[in-house]
This record gives C-alpha cells, sequence and structure tokens, in this order.
C-alpha cells in the first residue's frame, strides 16, 4: 500500500500535467499561460480535490461514493493536506516550468 506522501506526490504530477494540458486545448480558452491568477485558482481547486480524494471511498460494487469521518478535526486534517498537496503540486510545477525554460 503506498504512503499518504507518495499519493500526493503522484497526484501532484498528475494534476500538473492536466493543468498543463488544458492550457493548450482550444476547449478551455480562459485556461491558458496568460492568465496565471485562474491558473493558481484551478491549482488550488486540483489540489483540492486530490487531498479531499485521500479522505473518499469508491464502492465499485454499489456505485457509491462513501466520505466518512466529518468532524472538526477531520476538517483540519483535510484543510492541512490541502495545503500540503497545493505546495507538492506548485512546487513540482515551478520546477517544471524551469526545467522547460532550460531547455
Amino acid at each position: 500500500m503506498p504512503s499518504e506522501i507518495s499519493t500526493q506526490a503522484a497526484l501532484a504530477v498528475l494534476f500538473s500535467g492536466l493543468i498543463e494540458l488544458l492550457k493548450r486545448s482550444r476547449y478551455f480558452p480562459w485556461i491558458n499561460a496568460q492568465t496565471s491568477k485562474l491558473n493558481a485558482i484551478a491549482g488550488v481547486v486540483a489540489a483540492g480535490i486530490a487531498a479531499f480524494g485521500v479522505h473518499a471511498a469508491y464502492d465499485r460494487t454499489t456505485g457509491t461514493l462513501v466520505t466518512t469521518g466529518l468532524t472538526l478535526p477531520a476538517l483540519g486534517h483535510f484543510l492541512y493536506d490541502w495545503t500540503v498537496q497545493w505546495a507538492i503540486q506548485h512546487g513540482y510545477w515551478q520546477v517544471r516550468k524551469l526545467a522547460a525554460k532550460t531547455m
């Protein structure tokens, strides 16, 4: 079973790549290289989705998505995970952007 940090790192790579694909897509003209604030918002939303996904369970047989333990401490943990996820994702994106400039 993978650790939580390896899951967050994998999701950071996945969502950073997805945002880059959206920037190049003609189907999402409002997300591009010139819309830095909107790109940042997309990154925060993607990080929230990734952090929330760690705390949800999908039952394939019944087709239900169940989130359990919605308590105040659990919400605090989610917010912490969301922040960590965004930091990893943003850091990966910055390194990827820097690497693209040096190539």
